[in-house]
């Protein structure tokens, strides 16, 4: 599976990556792949 390429780094996309990052954070370092 391919991510799709990102157009826009908008506010939305800003917020979404933050909010990802917080919840990692708070699964005690559970990263992405």
């Amino acid at each position: 599976m391919r991510a799709n390429e990102i157009e826009s780094f908008d506010d939305d996309l800003r917020r979404l990556v933050e909010r990802m990052k917080e919840l990692m954070q708070d699964a005690n370092g559970v990263g992405l792949a």
